[in-house]
């Protein structure tokens, strides 16, 4: 079947953001660690600045739709250049913006591509740099990823690429900020995080498309308004519920004994506590809210909570809103950004929760529900709206009994509640933390052993504390803790805790792994627990932070809405890198699951690798409607946890060993929050997730191609195979429709587990222009996840097969493109074309240079058959017949003196002596009838022999040195004897011995005239026995 992933919309920490003509009650948060600046006025003055520069380009990019109308700045406490009086209308929790100590910005993003982040990360050193422009382009930008849910456009060092960014303009009189955006190209866009998680669409599509400028008509810009606040310290009320339903089995006692250890050793001195009970009206069992300074006050706090509940079932939620609220205002105090924790069973009242949230939200005031016993309707709508935390104890019983888990679980849930409204405050220190919690429930077990690990940062108010359930039977003989210098200590019991607790004689303070032990007696009914809490040694000490999130509050409908769990872990709000993160999920009252989740930046869920941020999907075990406890237990992962300094992960995908600041040996656990589930699928019947991290690796030849695998059940499991799909059209791979119909590449993989990396290697027989792929998962029932992100890649033809004979260049089995892979596919067609003219080119010449070879080869041919026959003949002027016939063939253009008609021609000297020359061509040496002994060599002083002879010739051809190169390398001078040799018969080279010489002779070897290469008239010549004449000497005497 299609299953299409919808996500819900996440509750954003900085709920206090609103929008009427611009946004207001913008909340900046200075973080306690940021250091008092020397010139406060001036920093001030640059927050100002930016916030006003990054209003104006916030109303040019939306079209003058938004803009910010109101900011409100929290200052830290130990500040002390600022003495404004204290409110608590704020609360740094709610921030949108942090100004921290890191160096670089960022947006804290959970959700999918147009959600809300979580808060944005600002360097507060910039606002001390005197660059208000450049901090008003950070914080715009920051907004731009915070409230619309943009993402990194990062390409190819443009930071804001297809994004708009804001620019300083200056002239010759002042300069201004200029918003820019960059024309975005979709193959380019792909590349980018945000592409790839917004599938496509532009950064201006996603922000026009978010609800705030929706509809939304243009409206007048206003200046920005500015607030300092120190804020004071949260107060609280705890409202119990106090009706007929907390009189089943043991409810009431535990919530008296949870709500006793919540006063006396969980909240903080100093914190400010009402007391509140309702059922059809609320009463406040105390005047006011009290300062918790001294045990006895804090005793004097718990006796106000009643003793025993009432036989109604009728409850007012508006009345306890409202009796809380005038113990907040007692004192002429404001009630604004104060909690109200609400022990409740619930109401099925939905105009009198409505009336609740009214009252709440129009004093600012934020309530926490704690639904204990069951759940009701309109416990999440409560929080939402008010911003509050929401958990749920299930009732659980034991024959008559209440299990002892419902004590455990209540206290856990109020100290989860404070630690929730004390976070980024001041107060956060004094928070205690969960570090260890166990039960043992074997009822044959004798002796129970157990370890904790207190860290380094830990060890102030540590509390180690053995629950049982009956004073009593505590079915407990003896405790010992063991501490991590082998010092064995005796438990006893606390009787001011009602006997529910046994504490070390020794305070436990000591850092190092603890051990402990105690005996049970045998029973068959109740668990024993021990839980282990401590507080920061100091507020300035380095320690683990870490925070569940999930995907959707409230009731969850995961056959729309997959649930996502999400846990953030920093260090001093740095990111914690390879922690162990599980979430242990109960449900149904005795069973559970667990779930691991990791920062490993896949993308679906996990969006970005190290940002601290851990995450995976919850495949609900019931189908129905459920309610599903969820605890998170961080630890170090065996020695592997750390931080680093690296922020771009993009070039430093893996963090050098000497770049990681490893974190000592630490365990943290979350108090249970809840999860409701309204309805699920069967697991089966989830797609495998998304595949974001698709990359081409090689394409030289082989693709090679790389990615995380997913589950075949959303991110569990195993995926059955995968559809791996083509084509030219990017815009083709983004609609699922199309991408079906797109040709697939066949693959041959074995589908990994969910995590593990996969590569495939594939032949791809198209080339020379830009392909895009994308591939999606199918699970073993068809179910088909989302298309993953879109890769391309170029694969260059292969080389040719081709020979090209040439003398100047190299052959070469690359081609241009090999050469020069990064030329432009238009400069590559160029390239190709011109090459393949330049081959055109060369062709032509070979194939005229064979023409003229095969000419002068049949010139040679006819040449030697004329010689041949004239090497027989022994009339003279049968000789010179045959040479005449001779020219006439091997020069068409000879003509006879009858066919000149016997003219005379009149010739200068000049004329004549180029004449004679031309006739006397410059390669072709003659032997005269005589030599001068001045010149004994002949015309070009060619010596082939070691001397020519003299003497009469009457032979009729001339000696040509390529002639006797046919025979040897040098000759000997002719024999006297050689004037006298007959001309009549054959004359006959001669012999050749093996000392490569010709011996002596009378006859010299047989040469005959070569034409010249220059055309000539023959009717200016009386014979042709003018090509054997003297040797000539350039002056007209002799002319």
């Amino acid at each position: 079947m299609l299953w299409i992933l919808i996500f819900c919309c996440f509750v954003s920490a900085s709920l206090q953001v609103t929008l009427k003509d611009g946004y207001e009650d913008i909340i900046v948060a200075i973080e306690s660690n940021v250091e008092e600046p020397l010139d406060c006025e001036r920093f001030f003055r640059e927050i100002e600045t930016s916030f006003k520069v990054a209003s104006s380009a916030l109303y040019e990019v939306s079209s003058q739709k938004v803009y910010f109308e109101k900011v409100n700045v929290l200052i830290p406490s130990s500040w002390q250049c600022f003495q404004n009086s204290d409110s608590n209308e704020f609360n740094a929790k709610d921030a949108a913006f942090r100004l921290s100590k890191r160096e670089t910005a960022t947006v804290k993003q959970y959700g999918k591509c147009g959600e809300q982040g979580d808060y944005a990360i600002i360097p507060a050193r910039i606002f001390s740099d005197n660059s208000g422009s450049q901090a008003g382009r950070i914080i715009f930008e920051e907004w731009l990823r915070f409230r619309y849910g943009v993402f990194d456009t990062a390409s190819n060092g443009n930071t804001n690429y297809c994004s708009f960014s804001l620019e300083r303009v200056c002239n010759e009189v002042n300069c201004t900020q200029k918003v820019s955006q960059q024309e975005c190209d979709l193959p380019e866009l792909l590349k980018t995080e945000h592409g790839t998680i917004c599938r496509g669409l532009s950064p201006k599509d996603v922000i026009f498309k978010n609800r705030d400028l929706i509809e939304r008509n243009p409206v007048p810009i206003k200046d920005v308004k500015f607030q300092y606040i120190k804020p004071g310290k949260t107060r609280f009320v705890l409202a119990l519920d106090t009706g007929s339903a907390m009189l089943d089995r043991d409810v009431w006692k535990f919530i008296r004994i949870a709500s006793r250890r919540f006063i006396l050793r969980d909240l903080s001195n100093g914190t400010e506590l009402g007391i509140v009970s309702f059922t059809d009206r609320a009463r406040a069992e105390t005047n006011s809210t009290v300062s918790l300074s001294s045990a006895k006050i804090r005793e004097s706090v718990v006796a106000k909570i009643p003793e025993y509940p009432e036989n109604k079932a009728e409850k007012c939620l508006e009345c306890v809103v409202s009796e809380s609220i005038k113990l907040f205002e007692k004192s002429g105090k404001s009630a604004s950004g104060n909690v109200i924790i609400l022990v409740t069973s619930g109401t099925s009242n939905a105009n009198d929760v409505q009336a609740a949230i009214s009252q709440a939200k129009r004093k600012k005031v934020h309530i926490s529900v704690i639904a204990y016993t069951s759940a009701f309707d309109h416990q999440d709508l409560i929080t939402a709206e008010t911003g509050g935390y929401l958990s749920v104890v299930e009732s659980k019983g034991v024959g008559p009994m209440s299990h002892l888990s419902m004590m455990i679980g209540l206290g856990d849930a109020l100290m989860a509640a404070l630690g929730f409204h004390r976070r980024g405050t001041d107060e956060e220190p004094n928070v205690p933390v969960l570090i260890h919690e166990a039960e043992y429930q074997d009822s044959t077990q004798s002796t129970a052993n157990g370890t904790f690990y207190l860290d380094p940062s830990l060890g102030r108010d540590t509390l180690f504390a053995l629950y049982f359930y009956s004073r009593d039977n505590p079915h407990v003989k003896q405790l010992w803790l063991t501490s991590p210098d082998k010092v064995t200590h005796e438990g006893k019991s606390e009787d001011s805790l009602a006997a529910l607790y046994f504490t070390p004689l020794i305070s436990v303070e000591a850092n190092g792994l603890w051990e402990y032990s105690f005996k049970r007696e045998p029973q068959s009914h109740q668990s024993h627990f021990v839980k282990v809490t401590s507080r920061l040694r100091n507020s300035n000490q380095k320690h683990i932070q870490a925070r569940l999130i999930t995907s959707c509050n409230g009731k969850v409908n995961a056959t729309r809405e997959p649930v996502v769990l999400y846990a953030e872990v920093l260090s001093n709000g740095i990111p914690v890198e390879q922690a162990r993160v599980r979430v242990i999920v109960r449900y149904n009252a005795t069973k559970m699951v667990e779930v691991q989740l990791f920062d490993s930046g896949n993308g679906d869920p996990d969006i970005k690798p190290g940002d601290g941020i851990y995450s995976r999907y919850f495949l609900p075990p019931v189908t129905g409607q459920m309610y599903y406890s969820l605890t998170v237990v961080v630890d170090d992962n065996d020695g592997k946890a750390f931080t680093t300094d690296i922020i771009d992960r993009k070039k430093s995908p893996v963090i050098p060993t000497n770049m990681r600041d490893y974190i000592p040996p630490f365990r943290r656990l979350l108090p249970a929050r809840l999860l409701t589930v309204a309805h699920a699928p069967t697991t089966k019947d989830y797609p495998p997730s998304r595949v974001t991290d698709l990359k081409v690796v090689n394409s030289d030849g082989m693709v090679e191609m790389q990615w995380t695998s997913p589950g075949g059940d959303l991110d569990h499991g195993v995926a059955d195979k995968f559809e791996l799909r083509y084509t030219e059209d990017p815009t083709e791979l983004l609609s699922p429709a199309h991408f079906s119909n797109l040709p697939t590449i066949d693959l041959s993989l074995t589908p990994k587990p969910t995590g593990s990396a996969s590569t495939v290697k594939f032949e791809f027989d198209k080339y020379d222009k830009p392909y895009y792929l994308a591939l999606r998962a199918v699970d073993s029932l068809g179910h088909k996840g989302p298309v993953s992100n879109i890769v391309s890649f170029v694969i260059r033809s292969p080389p040719t097969t081709e020979t090209v004979i040439t003398t100047e260049l190299p052959q070469t089995s690359r081609s241009i493109a090999d050469n020069v892979p990064n030329l432009s596919i238009a400069a590559i067609a160029g390239i190709s074309a011109g090459g393949l003219l330049a081959l055109i080119l060369i062709i032509f010449a070979a194939c005229c240079a064979v023409n003229k070879s095969k000419k002068q080869r049949k010139e040679e041919e006819i040449r030697q058959r004329t010689l041949n026959s004239i090497s027989v003949y022994s009339s003279e002027e049968i000789k010179k017949t045959a040479l005449k016939e001779q020219e006439k063939v091997l020069h068409p253009e000879y003509k006879s003196n009858s066919q000149l008609g016997n003219q005379p021609v009149h010739w200068s000297a000049s004329q004549l002596l180029q004449e004679h020359e031309k006739r006397q061509p410059s390669y072709t040496p003659s032997i005269a009838n005589s030599y001068s002994s001045e010149v004994p060599y002949g015309y070009h002083q060619h010596a082939p022999y070691n001397q020519y002879y003299s003497g009469t010739v009457s032979l009729p051809y001339t000696v040509q040195e390529e002639r006797y190169g046919t025979y040897g390398g040098g000759s000997s001078p002719p024999s006297d004897s050689y004037n006298s040799a007959s001309s009549d018969g054959p004359i006959m080279p001669p012999p050749y011995d093996s000392s490569g010489e010709f011996p002596p002779s009378k006859i010299p070897p047989a040469t005959f005239p070569k034409p010249s290469v220059n055309n000539y008239d023959t009717s200016f010549q009386g014979s042709f026995a003018s090509l054997t004449c003297d040797r000539k000497v350039r002056n007209i005497t002799q002319v």
